[in-house]
């Protein structure tokens, strides 16, 4: 009867170390893997600090492109405000150059009959 007790106390001996053993080895997965998923969650947070810099890195550049653009705009407008102006007054000119040249041709026309109607009596 001794016997069967040293036997069956060396089974749950056995039974208890293979059981522990057991557990640890789940313990040492469970805290793998837990320290696997706090790597991916704090690459990931890095990233994600990463994109969000960038993001508001393109947004400030976004909003000075869009000021440059702005500016060359009103410089356009101011532009093609001075070339209208510009047209109006070449068109102002050219109408007055051509009204003086009609009024020259009307008084070298005015003068041209009499110049040769002096040259005609005096020979």
């Amino acid at each position: 009867m001794k016997n069967l007790l040293i036997f069956f106390a060396i089974i749950i001996g056995v039974s208890g170390i293979t059981l522990a053993y057991s557990h640890y080895q789940k313990a040492d997965k469970a805290k793998s893997s837990l320290n696997e998923e706090r790597y991916l969650r704090m690459t990931a947070e890095e990233a994600l600090t990463n994109a969000e810099a960038k993001v508001r890195s393109l947004e400030s550049e976004f909003d000075r492109t869009q000021k440059k653009m702005q500016t060359f705009e009103k410089s356009i407008e101011q532009l093609k405000s001075t070339n209208d102006s510009l047209r109006t007054q070449l068109d102002r000119a050219l109408q007055s150059n051509k009204a003086f040249e009609e009024k020259l041709k009307q008084i070298n026309d005015m003068h041209a009959p009499k110049a040769s109607a002096e040259s005609a009596g005096s020979s």
